[in-house]
């Protein structure tokens, strides 16, 4: 089995591309077969170089390498322009110099009698030499079916009359889109092509030109078209304009992939897959007609338990070669062990962090109002107390119960300030653990800032 993705460099890597390229990795992988990139930049207004490499950027972040490639259609001219010579030399293919007012003449008088716009042969058979202004049209086979079975939606009946003698080469000596892609899946002996359905109304020009040519077809299999929780076509507002803003975000690739094989593929019930998993379990059969849904709090879901399951040192080791952490490789571990069960990607730990590096503002008379067993000379007699301690995530809030019972106070009385003290928040980690990583020295402090501001 050889499959490919073949993406054009007019834009973002989105979720629906990455869900084609991520299917079929996952079948050549399963099948122990080849995986081929092709870059697919004939377009050259909208071709871009840096599209290209946030293309090539995305596969290597979510770990989709490729045997070969990648190609690019822009050094592929000459090949193309060989097989073009061979249609014409054979009268398989024609020089058509219809000008734009002839064509959009030709439109609006079938329109007008209820006819379906197509090219009506007018060149077909004159033998035009070539000049500049000449496109190459298919010399379509009238008689020949453009039928064929996709492997997801089963037998497709399509005849010649359904489509026209339709462009091999433009005027500008570009190739078009459906041409150049059976040459290259040809020469590339691609054996299984695997896109989105939207690509099915395409698929009967490529058909003719297969049969054409006489050269063997790969097996097609056109998956459903994402949507987003209201139904409507995914779109830039659903997350999807730029694969590469989940890795800014510090999302796990991992989750991601893992979220994506989802949309139009399932193995019984189960949601969770790791990478193995997936290669081992895809195939044909788990493949779904219907439009798949990327839930954004399914995602977020997929990626906290991604994290959570996970070694820190593992975690740590991602976060830093992201670019998450700057500073110590001590301050990122802190971050990671306190949150890693919390968080949903490496930018919201860094948020929920902010304690570590900032001391919490707060209002002093609000927090006497709240606990009004916490007087200052209590909060001197804890700073106290925690001085002849050794703070351990292990053993600090048994420490905590000693001091509270030989105050008269119930545990939460204490534990709940000092965390608020600590952190800001009435929710963090365990508070044992932020001690411990904040240090004796900070814990003091923080408890003195908020009983010297006290009146």
């Amino acid at each position: 089995m050889r499959t490919r993705f073949a993406p054009s460099p007019t834009g973002f890597l989105h979720l629906g591309s990455v869900r084609t390229a991520l299917f079929s990795w996952l079948l050549a992988r399963h099948y122990k077969g080849q995986f081929i990139l092709r870059i697919e930049d004939t377009d050259q207004e909208r071709s871009k170089p840096e599209y290209t490499q946030l293309i090539l950027d995305g596969m290597k972040w979510l770990g989709l390498d490729w045997d070969e490639g990648p190609y690019y259609q822009s050094k592929r001219y000459d090949r193309y322009n060989e097989v073009i010579n061979s249609l014409i030399i054979e009268d398989k293919a024609y020089y058509c110099n219809c000008t734009k007012e002839r064509l959009t003449q030709m439109r609006e008088d079938q329109i007008a009698q209820g006819q379906n716009t197509r090219y009506d042969g007018h060149c077909r058979d004159k033998k035009i030499p070539f000049t500049q202004e000449c496109v190459v049209r298919l010399k379509l086979s009238l008689e020949s079916s453009v039928g064929f079975e996709d492997l997801l939606h089963g037998i497709q009946d399509r005849d010649a009359t359904m489509i026209d003698d339709w462009i091999l080469r433009r005027s500008d000596g570009h190739p078009t889109y459906n041409f150049a892609v059976v040459v290259d899946d040809y020469d590339m002996n691609i054996t299984h092509v695997v896109r989105g359905d939207d690509h099915l109304s395409n698929t009967p020009k490529q058909v003719s030109l297969y049969k054409l040519l006489n050269w063997p077809m790969p097996k097609f299999c056109h998956i459903p078209m994402i949507l987003d929780e209201e139904g409507g076509r995914l779109s830039k507002r659903s997350g999807s304009a730029n694969i590469l803003g989940y890795r800014e975000q510090g999302f796990l690739p991992e989750a991601l992939l893992n979220a994506i094989v989802r949309l139009g593929w399932s193995h019984g019930d189960q949601e969770l897959f790791n990478r193995q998993e997936m290669i081992d379990l895809f195939d044909f059969n788990g493949m779904q007609r219907s439009p798949a849904c990327f839930n954004q709090e399914k995602f977020y879901w997929i990626a906290r338990h991604t994290m959570q399951h996970i070694s820190v040192e593992t975690l740590v080791d991602k976060a830093i070669k992201e670019g998450f952490f700057k500073d110590t490789l001590q301050h990122a571990i802190a971050v990671v062990t306190l949150f890693k069960d919390r968080a949903k990607n490496f930018q919201e730990m860094i948020i929920q962090s902010d304690f570590l590096e900032h001391d919490p503002v707060l209002n002093a008379e609000a927090f006497i109002n709240d606990y009004p067993s916490l007087t200052s000379a209590l909060l001197q007699s804890f700073c106290d107390y925690l001085v002849t301690i050794e703070i351990s995530k292990e053993t600090f809030f048994n420490d905590l119960k000693i001091f509270a019972t030989t105050h008269g106070l119930k545990i939460k009385e204490i534990a709940l300030p000092l965390r608020i003290i600590l952190t800001g928040t009435t929710e963090s980690p365990d508070l044992g653990s932020v001690a411990y990583y904040l240090g004796k020295d900070k814990v003091i402090n923080r408890i003195k800032s908020l009983k010297n501001s006290m009146k």
